[in-house]
């Protein structure tokens, strides 16, 4: 395959702030395809119908919802549970860093977003749920259940 013919990983973002879409955009360029959606609702009705994106990119505070809730909204829908979440903070207190992890954010940011940290931090978690994807493909494992199939 060509490297033009493979299709860019999808990101399906939820942030309450503009100025972090565009700076994620301007980071990412054209690597990626990025959905921006404006309330937490959006965002999981999105990833509940559609394709499944590689990586979630939620605020914590949303018009509509908490980003600790959305989270574990996603967390809960078996066929999307183990698609990477990556938390944009305006302050990351230890509190914060804590509580993301235990809803079960593979990461976060913090606003003002830095272009190369945000670069690094997304190619990090792509490559990982690309590197995740084979495994389960390769190994036949369900994953809504996370067990591999009897051969």
């Amino acid at each position: 395959m060509r490297e033009e013919e493979k299709t860019r990983p999808l990101l399906l973002l939820a942030l309450d702030d503009d100025r972090d879409v565009s700076t994620i955009s301007e980071a990412l360029g054209d690597e990626v395809e990025l959905h921006s959606m404006t309330t937490g609702g959006l965002l999981l009705e999105r990833a509940r119908s559609g394709p499944a994106p590689e990586l979630f990119i939620i605020g914590v505070s949303l018009p509509d919802s908490d980003g600790f809730e959305l989270c574990r909204a996603l967390k809960r829908e078996a066929s999307i549970r183990q698609i990477p979440v990556v938390f944009v903070f305006k302050e990351a207190t230890e509190e914060v860093q804590r509580k993301s992890f235990e809803v079960g954010a593979a990461d976060y940011l913090v606003s003002p977003l830095d272009l190369s940290t945000v670069r690094a931090r997304v190619r990090t978690q792509l490559e990982l749920e690309r590197l995740r994807r084979l495994t389960v493909t390769a190994l036949a494992i369900d994953p809504t259940t996370s067990v591999a199939a009897q051969h």
